[in-house]
């Protein structure tokens, strides 16, 4: 069972979370709630240990730098977790992107695409057939549709003449700029090949946006 706030949420699951940090002496941790008792609408809870860093600010830091610049980034805030009545660390708290996050974002509907976490090059791949955006990449909404839409811009991209034309057809540019320039400015070079989410906007704009990922 899992206490948050005063109120219990029985037949939780926990598991760690993360690739590199599952080799880390403190873990980060992944809460999972029953679809009948949600915490705070959340079907599920990320809780990031912070062992590389000591100060438990560069995560949390980095998330709002995007958010003040413009780009949709997930809440992030430091947590006490208890276990059993004892203190057992503080974690940082980043807030899942799901269909929550789209709709909190005015992006409900939209198609959201992970650099799968096995794949450390996924935006390098040769990318010749769907099964191999399967491979590189998880859907994490409309999960029984096909993946065309991304085949589609990544054969655009990689065939288009006019770079520029082509960014202003499918992608929010200055929110692009700004997630790059953001990027460099917070030193999170893990994030161009991986660590990411690719949103369509399907339902708004149209246009393709870029979500930061696994700052810690």
């Amino acid at each position: 069972s899992f206490t948050a706030q005063g109120k219990v949420y029985d037949g939780v699951k926990i598991r760690p979370r993360g690739s590199w940090s599952r080799s880390w002496p403190k873990k980060s941790l992944k809460i999972l709630f029953d679809h009948r008792n949600t915490f705070q609408g959340e079907r599920s809870l990320n809780l990031n240990s912070g062992w590389r860093d000591p100060a438990f600010i560069r995560e949390v830091l980095a998330y709002k730098i995007y958010r003040v610049c413009d780009v949709p980034a997930s809440e992030a805030k430091v947590v006490r977790v208890q276990v059993n009545g004892r203190f057992y660390g503080l974690y940082i708290e980043v807030e899942e992107v799901d269909k929550e996050f789209l709709s909190r974002r005015k992006l409900k509907g939209a198609a959201v695409y992970k650099v799968a976490p096995h794949s450390r090059d996924t935006d390098e791949r040769e990318l010749a057939n769907e099964a191999a955006y399967h491979i590189a990449y998880a859907k994490q909404t409309k999960k029984t549709e096909s993946y065309e839409e991304l085949a589609e811009f990544c054969h655009e991209l990689a065939s288009s003449s006019d770079t520029l034309a082509f960014f202003d057809k499918y992608v929010d540019t200055e929110e692009y700029i700004n997630y790059l320039a953001t990027t460099v400015l917070i030193q999170h070079w893990d994030g161009f090949t991986k660590n990411h989410y690719l949103i369509h906007d399907i339902q708004g704009s149209d246009k393709w946006r870029v979500i930061p990922w696994d700052l810690d």
